[in-house]
């Protein structure tokens, strides 16, 4: 989603109107987005059965497995 808002929807306003800031704007974010679409790309084979969270200290994310309904 920021990557169609934040990042192509104002870069092509920013191309078709001739505004420069528009332009640099959305180049910027849509820059920034493809990291969020390498992860999404990573993760795009894994099952439904997994968490997924931030890592808190480096770039990437943790994959663990779900409790089963019973250990609760």
């Amino acid at each position: 989603m920021p990557l169609l808002l934040m990042g192509l929807l104002p870069a092509a306003v920013g191309l078709v109107t001739g505004n420069g800031f528009l332009l640099v704007f959305g180049s910027f974010f849509t820059i920034a987005a493809l990291g969020d679409c390498i992860m999404l790309f990573m993760l795009h084979e894994l099952n439904y059965d997994f968490y997924v969270s931030d890592h808190p200290e480096k770039m990437g994310f943790i994959i663990s497995d779900k409790p089963d309904a019973e250990e609760q």
